[in-house]
């Protein structure tokens, strides 16, 4: 799990997108990763690995973003704990907080949980404040699936995750 950790980090790398290969969910922009398709309902849009075997789940979801009325840190407790009514946290879930290089704050966990089938599973949430709001992802894995190269589909979004509003340097 701890390994989960360090993909945060590449939050704040750059990538290198070509225009014709970005996805546009929201404001957010990214690349479906390699392997990986995506799902479109009227609220999320979510990523899966092509070659998921059947009753397994791992996916990315871009969560609807949600207007920041009040702290960054305190909007991700109150997200933290309502995902606590769908899984118990096993290990980890400590937030971490991070500046990505575009100048917008990040709080993120990584936890080990167990769902109500007592099935366990590797889950991340991130909420990314941008101008007025929270950008909101999850990922989640079965931890006996395959979960270090569902992991690098992970990355490689997060790699290339951008928003199309935001500040630029000087305006900040």
């Amino acid at each position: 799990m701890q390994k989960l950790l360090v993909i945060t980090i590449l939050l704040f790398a750059a990538g290198t997108v070509r225009a014709d290969d970005i996805i546009h969910a929201g404001k957010a922009q990214f690349q479906v990763p390699d392997g990986w398709v995506h799902l479109q309902n009227s609220q999320n849009f979510v990523l899966i690995p092509e070659d998921l075997p059947k009753g397994k789940t791992a996916y990315i979801a871009i969560l609807e973003p949600r207007k920041l009325d009040t702290t960054l840190s305190q909007w991700f407790k109150d997200e933290w704990q309502q995902l606590q009514n769908s899984y118990t946290v096993l290990d980890g879930g400590e937030p971490e907080t991070q500046v990505a290089k575009a100048g917008y704050e990040t709080v993120s966990a990584v936890a080990k949980v167990r769902d109500q089938q007592n099935k366990v599973s590797v889950v991340w949430l991130m909420g990314a404040h941008v101008n007025d709001r929270v950008e909101r992802f999850l990922f989640l894995c079965n931890e006996d699936n395959d979960l270090d190269r569902y992991q690098k589909g992970l990355t490689a979004f997060l790699a290339t995750l951008t928003f199309d509003d935001l500040p630029t340097q000087t305006q900040q």
